[in-house]
């Protein structure tokens, strides 16, 4: 077994650097890129090697409400979307400027863009900008 991401501390810190240096919060949900890689593949005998030379990984940080991407050809980690806070704060705005709350999923298509889930806003899409879109919404009602 190959850590990818993560330092073994639940925490958010490591943008920018190594990605096995960096600390995430209940991670959940997993995707490669390119071409439709199912999570799936983590679960199989993989080294770490093979798995970064299927595509950037990225993770659902859950506890740390954000999405995160391990670019392959370095092992660095950024955030990609959310800033941390939990109120989804509108469309069109550079991703990683409004909040996602407790994402759990993450996928991509064959061209790029980014899907995700939480738990409040449902789902939400980054495009090859990386702007945010709400695509569909929760609704609570009350009894």
């Amino acid at each position: 077994m190959s850590t990818i991401a993560g330092a073994g501390v639940a925490s958010y810190n490591g943008d920018g650097g190594d990605a096995t240096s960096a600390s995430l919060n209940v991670p959940t949900g997993v995707a490669l890129d390119p071409s439709g890689m199912s999570a799936l593949v983590l679960y199989t005998l993989l080294t770490l090697s093979d798995i970064l030379t299927l595509g950037n990984v990225f993770i659902a940080d859950q506890s740390n409400f954000r999405i995160r991407k391990v670019t392959a050809s370095t092992g660095i980690i950024t955030t990609i979307a959310g800033d941390g806070a939990t109120i989804y704060t509108g469309d069109g705005i550079a991703a990683t400027s409004s909040g996602l709350s407790k994402p759990y999923g993450v996928a991509l298509d064959a061209s790029g863009t980014i899907a995700m889930c939480d738990f409040i806003s449902s789902l939400t899409f980054l495009d090859q900008a990386m702007c945010i879109s709400l695509i569909l919404a929760a609704t609570v009602s009350a009894k």
